[in-house]
């Protein structure tokens, strides 16, 4: 059992399941403070998952919003194919030879300044 002090400086007992069940999201998360809109927004990427007595909910990074913005969702919220790029992640053949492609330039670019800066020492 772990001890902690709570606002008023009362300490309590925790067990240490309870600790290492807790991420640093939780803590910088209250769902009681987010109001709830409705409508239908695009999701940027699920960052984590966990389960609750509810079922899996999954943490959101929502297109166009801030990261202080994610929310924890429930697996019925989010699209078929959004839940099965994050369990199983596989880019197409043409998105890694782009990224490739990208890096590569990206590389010789660095050199080509590297080789510059090294003429005018």
């Amino acid at each position: 059992m772990a001890v902690r002090s709570d606002k008023t400086g009362v300490r309590n007992r925790v067990a240490y399941e309870v600790l290492n069940n807790i991420s640093s999201v939780d803590l910088l998360y209250d769902e009681r403070k987010k109001q709830r809109t409705v409508g239908i927004y695009q999701a940027e990427r699920l960052i984590a998952r966990r389960k609750d007595r509810e079922g899996w909910k999954y943490f959101v990074k929502w297109a166009g919003y801030s990261s202080f913005d994610n929310t924890w969702e429930p697996q019925g919220h989010l699209s078929p194919a959004l839940l099965r790029y994050f369990e199983k992640p596989d880019p197409s053949q043409d998105v890694v030879l782009d990224c490739m492609d990208s890096l590569r330039r990206e590389i010789l670019s660095c050199l080509k300044r590297k080789d510059l800066n090294n003429e005018f020492l």
